[in-house]
């Protein structure tokens, strides 16, 4: 699914953290890419692979997972 099908919200960085991936989407994006879709991509790239981690630490406080 695209990214234009799912409900958006804000979240902040610092403007260093902005410079660098307008940046990185400036220096090797595709025309298509742009800094909103390449931060949703790390930010799931990063839940997958430590979610195991996530719910190891989560299951400290609770008995379920929380991804």
């Amino acid at each position: 699914r695209g990214l234009g099908d799912v409900y958006k919200r804000q979240l902040y960085v610092s403007i260093d953290t902005k410079r660098k991936v307008l940046d990185v989407v400036k220096k090797i994006g595709s025309e298509y890419m742009t800094a909103t879709s390449y931060v949703e991509n790390i930010v799931r790239q990063h839940l997958e692979l430590y979610k195991d981690d996530i719910n190891r630490i989560y299951k400290q406080k609770s008995t379920k997972n929380l991804i």
